[in-house]
């Protein structure tokens, strides 16, 4: 948990490893936890306005549909092994995560997609070197990685009927206790 007022919104397979996907305590930010290429970082998350969440879940959408048609191509044609970028989507977003104390990068937009095929295996995937905004000699790795059978359960748990319905039931779990 990036912060205990956080809402916990549920959980995401990436690449094997369960991550979470808060909604910050202000209601304002999506928090999304990715991973962590390196040991001196910690709770690494894609940080989203909410208001920006709309332009992320239309990029799964897109990645999603793309990845299916790829992984067809290359099923259809034995293509085992291929990295090939793929999609450049275009949101407002964050990186933050945790190296000693909180970093945070300045309002980044562009993503590069990549097509990975490994061992007959899809995935989709983004990396990047992300530099903190106070501290431009700290940095951290940082990067997703879906399988095709991963994609609903982020776009599920990221859903407008989902964010309601937990905020619903923390707003009844507060009300219990007045």
């Amino acid at each position: 948990m990036l912060n205990a007022q956080d809402i916990e919104l549920g959980t995401y397979r990436m690449n094997t490893y369960e991550k979470n996907v808060y909604f910050g305590k202000d209601l304002k930010d999506i928090y999304i936890e990715i991973g962590a290429y390196t040991e001196t970082s910690q709770n690494i998350a894609l940080k989203i306005a909410y208001k920006n969440l709309e332009s992320f879940r239309n990029t799964l959408v897109e990645l999603k549909a793309k990845t299916i048609e790829w992984d067809s191509i290359a099923t259809t044609n034995n293509v085992t092994d291929i990295t090939k970028d793929m999609y450049k989507s275009n949101f407002r977003y964050r990186i933050i995560w945790q190296g000693g104390y909180w970093h945070e990068t300045n309002n980044k937009r562009e993503i590069t997609w990549q097509y990975i095929r490994k061992d007959s295996i899809s995935y989709c995937y983004f990396y990047d070197n992300y530099r903190s905004s106070s501290n431009e000699y700290i940095d951290t790795p940082a990067g997703m990685l879906l399988r095709l059978d991963e994609f609903d359960k982020l776009l599920d748990v990221i859903s407008e009927d989902n964010i309601k319905r937990r905020l619903n039931e923390e707003q009844n779990k507060a009300e219990l206790f007045k």
